[in-house]
């Protein structure tokens, strides 16, 4: 069928996503928004940590209390998803409702998706991603790339850390992939659709 114009709302670091992972033939720039560059204020950051900081303390007692560790996971993960609900055609309304400024959240997580899908397509039969996984082959290429990746990560917490005085100890793996489960055979139906059974035989 011919191809259709579209109007998007994307941020520049999605827009670098489109170019490198889609076959864009050209577009324009119908309106721009454009902040300083710079890290969020420490009045919010410190929250962050702090919250990240509970989660990591009750990551090792899941099992004895899962509805309090599953809530403070719920907390960290949603914050900057909170900053926004929907801005399309009506940013300056949820920017004028919103207790966070939109962009943090917007531009937080375009970030994120770049580095996930900067990770993804080095490797070996990528199989599928969803907000902050990978399921794909488990071989040694695929887990040099992985652990370079967190490499480079522990580095700019390491960074992070020492200039805001954080304990290391507790952010360490923070931006980290690390092995959730292996997977004998996975069903993939769609977004958030899927179903798998383990080594061990666990149906997911």
């Amino acid at each position: 069928s011919e191809d259709k114009q579209q109007t998007l709302y994307i941020t520049n670091t999605d827009l670098l996503i489109l170019e490198k992972f889609t076959k864009l033939v050209d577009y324009e720039v119908k309106k721009i928004w454009v902040g300083k560059k710079d890290y969020l204020p420490r009045y919010v950051a410190s929250v962050i940590e702090e919250e990240y900081a509970q989660k990591v303390l009750l990551k090792p007692y899941k099992n004895e209390c899962p509805e309090k560790y599953h809530l403070q996971k719920i907390k960290v993960n949603s914050i900057y998803g909170s900053t926004v609900k929907n801005y399309f055609g009506k940013f300056n309304d949820e920017r004028n409702n919103a207790y966070l400024a939109p962009q943090w959240g917007i531009l937080t997580s375009a970030y994120a998706r770049r580095k996930l899908l900067f990770v993804a397509s080095q490797l070996r039969n990528w199989y599928y991603s969803a907000t902050d996984s990978i399921f794909c082959e488990d071989c040694i290429e695929n887990a040099t790339v992985i652990d370079k990746f967190n490499e480079e990560c522990l580095k700019n917490v390491t960074y992070y850390c020492i200039k805001n005085g954080l304990d290391l100890t507790t952010f360490k793996n923070l931006g980290q992939f690390k092995v959730e489960v292996l997977i004998k055979k996975m069903l993939i139906l769609g977004k958030q659709q899927y179903m798998y059974t383990t080594v061990n035989g666990k149906f997911c």
